[in-house]
């Protein structure tokens, strides 16, 4: 079978092919995020036509991106293996809020961290935290002495914590709300948080080089006139205050794997700026 490049066909029509990980694009503000890019890319590009392709796993969806094959671009955390293998946007989506986490738990289980002012005394009274099998930030919570029990979809994590197999399920501002309403049993832990430099960002894949350069621009335009701020509040500012992040006991952990890049990008546009440091 004689695989054709998207990318050819799409330049010799004048259209830009995205086909985008149905993870991303089923997520409303992930999807606004890219739709904007798109926006600000086109009058300078050309047509950019979305679409959404269906790949079960974040480990899948990376092996077919790096094959330049199914999908032309994801959005996922950084990290510096899928930095130096896919062509990275570096501008976090979400202004680095993705490095900004409580617990979903049990309602139950809430007098279990109510003592906790250290990251290492979660392995101390023996509170689980789950993670997905292949998310970047599984490593994260492991070099800063968590006990990581995981698995390798969503669905499974939530069943761990209904069942009690972790006390803590790890859940970023920008995720916590929706969940919640989906799943009304469980409940954001009241007085801990998580921060760490990580970020959303768009991957390309390797030989859509137009794509990427189209990606960047769309995105900087937003940047400068500031309708990229803007769709940040309108969907991130309520959880921040209903959830009363910056109220919160903040226990700041380190990111052994970023790269200079990500993390230069997080302290330009993110919410919190980050030491040079292991931090």
């Amino acid at each position: 079978m004689t695989i054709i490049s998207t990318q050819a066909l799409s330049d010799e029509t004048g259209t830009l092919s995205l086909r985008l990980w149905d993870k991303n694009y089923d997520r409303p503000q992930t999807l606004a995020f890219i739709q904007l890019a798109i926006e600000k890319a086109e009058p300078k590009y050309g047509k950019i036509t979305l679409s959404r392709v269906e790949i079960d796993t974040l480990s899948q969806a990376t092996q077919a991106l790096e094959k330049n094959q199914q999908i032309d671009a994801y959005v996922s955390g950084t990290d510096i293996p899928k930095e130096e293998s896919l062509l990275p946007i570096y501008i976090p989506l979400e202004r680095g809020l993705l490095g900004f986490r409580a617990c979903m738990i049990q309602p139950k289980n809430q007098p279990l961290f109510s003592d906790i002012q250290l990251a290492n005394q979660f392995a101390e009274n023996q509170l689980y935290v789950g993670l997905g099998s292949s998310w970047p930030d599984r490593n994260i919570m492991i070099d800063n002495g968590f006990i990581i029990k995981h698995a390798n979809n969503y669905e499974s994590l939530i069943a761990m914590l209904a069942n009690n197999d972790v006390q803590c399920f790890s859940r970023s501002m920008m995720e916590i709300d929706d969940e919640l309403m989906a799943h009304p049993k469980f409940d954001a832990e009241k007085r801990l948080a998580f921060i760490y430099p990580f970020a959303d960002i768009l991957y390309v894949r390797p030989d859509a080089t137009k794509l990427h350069e189209a990606l960047n621009y769309g995105l900087e335009v937003a940047i400068k006139d500031r309708s990229y701020f803007a769709l940040f509040d309108q969907f991130y500012a309520d959880s921040l205050q209903k959830y009363e992040f910056y109220f919160r006991k903040i226990l700041v952990l380190r990111n052994n794997n970023i790269s200079a890049n990500a993390r230069e990008a997080i302290n330009r546009y993110g919410i919190a700026s980050f030491s040079h440091g292991p931090r």
